[in-house]
């Protein structure tokens, strides 16, 4: 992106996630490492079975309007 700019880039070879980035320029030399956190999803609760049909518009909480 910037002439004189020198940068690393490095990724594993299992899931492909980049792992560490490193970059060098006339201002400095910057080095991250980057670590991934297990992430857990629960469904929330309560929820609504949608799928069997008879939905009304009452069953269903409109988005709030926010093209103003």
């Amino acid at each position: 992106a910037k002439p004189g700019t020198t940068q690393f880039f490095w990724f594993d070879t299992k899931d492909f996630r980049m792992q560490r980035y490193a970059s060098t320029d006339t201002k400095g030399t910057t080095d991250m490492v980057i670590s991934y956190q297990k992430v857990t999803i629960t469904a929330p609760s309560p929820t609504k079975d949608f799928s069997t049909g008879g939905v009304t518009p009452t069953d269903v909480t409109p988005a709030a309007d926010t093209t103003q």
